[in-house]
């Protein structure tokens, strides 16, 4: 499924795609504390921790982008 959402977000050129796989815990909630304001869009594929720590690192930014959880 991550496959044919990347494939067709680069088909139309809509968005620059990023693909972050976190290696240890709280990597995601690390990460967007430092670097939300890159991205307009976050789409989360992954369980309840995951959306968690989405959750978690974006509560401490003043720039929020927007979320699909799949």
């Amino acid at each position: 499924m991550l496959d044919s959402v990347v494939s067709e977000l680069k088909k139309y050129n809509i968005y620059d795609v990023c693909i972050f796989k976190p290696s240890y815990k709280k990597e995601i909630t690390d990460y967007l504390m430092v670097n939300s304001y890159c991205f307009n869009l976050l789409i989360i594929f992954g369980g309840d921790g995951t959306f968690n720590e989405v959750i978690n690192g974006l509560m401490r930014c003043f720039v929020k982008p927007k979320i699909l959880y799949v």
